[in-house]
């Protein structure tokens, strides 16, 4: 949860719907769209309490703001749980459904989702976020929350988990550029997979781990990034790509499985291209522990997060199946387990 002033709310908005709607936005200082959304979404946000649930900040809330800004994410949910199963139901042999079938087909499915995923609609994220999304109900009462803590253990945590971002404008540089992907951990090199284990791959790994640890904890201390610490991620990123497709066999998958964490690695590390959303982002995972599953929703609503598909690792799959747990038994504890898959009011 967050400290919010109404007219922040209102810039924030106003800049994100301006942006959806494709219009142009200008300050007088030649901004951009995506910009001024991203400064937006930081002055509706600071100052947020989303670690702490309990504090005399998170009570002093205005409500309407946040009742606002969860009604935005929860839509951004909803939005991307019906356009996954919309894509799950658009197979070729059903093509000839009814309309009615084809809704009913997507209702089955986002039922599953909540109720009884199989380990893939786990793995995916998407039974993650069909839970999140209905623990983003504005309607849920902050008094409820306090009342129904639900701890994280020390394996769920942010580091541990990969996420996307929501349909919402924020990085503020080309397509090409800007990252998709969150996932603090795995850019920090926490587990590599066997292909890139290699003793001949040790100092390509040694080196680009310092690099990320060097931004990581300038960001940490609220020092501004600079182009050479960067510079030092993305070049040591390219140097262990280089070396890996020359060591690494391409006997049983070693290679593939190399090449994807690597891909995976490049578009994590992204996130520093912009430097200020890194700065403050890398700073609340780093200075802000998340301890409940509250507090990780707050964390994700911050910045409209979505959770991401789960890394080809067994620990990972068990870590994604642990938090599936915990997030039913938060909205059994909220006493809101019998929530509907319908757009926020």
């Amino acid at each position: 949860m967050w400290m919010l002033t109404v007219r922040a709310c209102m810039v924030a908005l106003a800049v994100g719907l301006s942006a959806r709607a494709g219009g142009q936005f200008d300050d007088g200082r030649g901004a951009t769209v995506q910009g001024e959304a991203l400064r937006g979404q930081r002055r509706f946000l600071r100052g947020m309490a989303w670690y702490d649930l309990g504090s005399a900040r998170a009570r002093a809330l205005e409500a309407d703001a946040v009742f606002a800004w969860n009604r935005a994410v929860q839509a951004d949910y909803h939005q991307y749980l019906l356009d996954r199963a919309r894509r799950t139901s658009a197979r070729k042999d059903r093509i000839k459904e009814t309309e009615d079938e084809a809704v009913k087909r997507q209702a089955e499915t986002r039922r599953r989702w909540r109720e009884r995923p199989t380990v893939t609609d786990v793995r995916s994220g998407l039974a993650l976020n069909a839970l999140a999304g209905d623990l983003a109900d504005p309607r849920i009462p902050l008094a409820r929350w306090r009342l129904a803590r639900v701890d994280l253990p020390a394996e769920v945590s942010i580091e541990a988990l990969a996420f996307r971002f929501a349909d919402a404008p924020r990085i503020k540089l080309p397509t090409r550029l800007a990252a998709s992907t969150v996932a603090v951990g795995r850019m920090k090199g926490d587990r590599w997979p066997v292909a890139l284990r290699r003793t001949d791959l040790e100092r390509e790994r040694a080196s680009y781990q310092r690099a990320v640890a060097v931004v990581t904890q300038s960001c940490a201390q609220g020092k501004p990034l600079r182009a050479p610490q960067v510079d030092a991620v993305r070049d040591a990123l390219f140097v262990l790509k280089e070396k890996a497709v020359e060591v690494v066999p391409t006997s049983g998958g070693l290679r593939k499985q190399a090449v994807v964490f690597l891909d995976q690695l490049d578009e994590a590390t992204k996130i520093f291209l912009d430097r200020d959303f890194a700065e403050e982002l890398i700073g609340d995972v780093e200075r802000h522990k998340a301890t409940t599953v509250g507090e990780l929703l707050g964390f994700m609503k911050k910045y409209r997060l979505l959770f991401a598909e789960a890394d080809d690792n067994p620990e990972v799959w068990s870590i994604y199946q642990s938090l599936y747990d915990l997030l039913k038994r938060q909205k059994v504890s909220l006493d809101f387990a019998d929530a509907e898959d319908a757009p926020p009011p």
